[in-house]
């Protein structure tokens, strides 16, 4: 039994990134071992069809353990229009109903389960564009 609870924590516990251990233990202050980047802050689409909108996270992959998360909140919109996004690997696709101006906050976090079964998040980037449909 000692064996097998020695082996979960083995398979659970991440693995460290540049020698600092994964980003998600960098203290508020600290330096984080991650980076997001977008392509552009400014996009153009047309209403009612997809916008994929590229994100570049280095390094990449997470440590074992652990994935990503890309979230979208929506700032301004044109009135009565409606938004969708959907998150996918390195990417938010984007949908909004009606033309004009949007404005959204993108928040990329690092997640994973810790060793007492809980949760461990941290946002490492956040970052508004703008977009423009027709």
């Amino acid at each position: 039994m000692i064996f097998t609870v020695l082996l979960l924590l083995v398979s659970v516990y991440p693995a460290t990134v540049n020698g600092q251990g994964p980003a998600l233990f960098n203290r508020p202050g600290s330096s984080s071992t991650y980076k997001v980047s977008f392509s552009n802050l400014n996009y153009h689409g047309v209403a009612n069809a997809p916008l994929t909108i590229p994100l570049k996270i280095t390094p990449y992959p997470a440590p074992a353990g652990y994935f990503f998360s890309v979230l979208a909140d929506v700032l301004e919109r044109p009135p009565g229009a409606r938004f969708k996004a959907h998150p996918g690997d390195r990417q938010l696709i984007v949908t909004g109903n009606k033309p004009g101006a949007y404005r959204v906050r993108i928040r990329v976090n690092l997640l994973g389960k810790s060793s007492c079964g809980g949760i461990d998040a941290r946002e490492i980037e956040s970052g508004e564009i703008n977009i423009e449909l027709d």
